[in-house]
């Protein structure tokens, strides 16, 4: 690998590690959220899932996405939509 290479690898790693840093915190706070949600549903007896909203979420995510990109953002918000149900059930 060339100098010029391996330092433009540094750099686009560099930038990952500061939007995952962003993505964590991001993360944080919406489990916070997922909590309050959770706590709210089992004070009025309200099911954690809420299918509809999840797709109604998704179809929003993902309307304007190029076809090669919308499989991968359904699939990451619908792992994310499994861990915030498993928040709010705790």
């Amino acid at each position: 690998m060339s100098e010029d290479a391996a330092q433009q690898l540094r750099e686009l790693r560099a930038h990952i590690d500061q939007l995952d840093d962003q993505l964590q915190q991001l993360f944080l706070e919406r489990m916070e959220l997922v909590h309050q949600v959770g706590a709210l549903k089992r004070e009025d007896c309200i099911p954690i899932l809420h299918a509809d909203r999840e797709n109604e979420i998704l179809m929003r995510l993902t309307a304007d996405l190029p076809p090669e990109q919308e499989q991968n953002v359904t699939e990451f918000f619908q792992t994310l939509f499994a861990i915030s149900r498993r928040q709010q059930d705790a």
